[in-house]
């Protein structure tokens, strides 16, 4: 009877370490498709935030990534696209030290712009 409570707790604590340190990644379909963003944490250990563009319209698509991990540093870069299949991003170390801090990537100012010759 002990060990099948010691089992059930084990059991508990692990499934509490995954939520908090699972692996979550997060897209989303930007200009009407014109883009994509994704950002979480990859299997390295890394949080990114990343605009992909994946037609080719004739369009560039600009916008500022960001990333913060839980001790509170952050990484940030604005650019742009410059034609299908190309990207952008941001990357920081994630630490996992404060469980009641979010790791975060995000992205703003998103916009695009027509470019004639592309």
């Amino acid at each position: 009877m002990m060990k099948k409570g010691r089992n059930m707790r084990c059991v508990l604590l692990a499934s509490m370490l995954v939520l908090v340190f699972g692996i979550t990644v997060y897209a989303e379909s930007l200009g009407s498709g014109k883009a994509t963003w994704s950002g979480g944490e990859n299997a390295a250990g890394y949080i990114y935030s990343k605009v992909t563009d994946v037609r080719k319209d004739g369009y560039r698509n600009y916008a500022t990534v960001y990333v913060r991990n839980d001790k509170g540093q952050q990484n940030s870069k604005a650019s742009h696209t410059v034609g299908a299949g190309t990207s952008f991003s941001a990357v920081i170390k994630a630490t996992h030290e404060n469980p009641l801090v979010v790791e975060k990537a995000w992205y703003a100012g998103y916009w695009t712009k027509q470019v004639t010759g592309e």
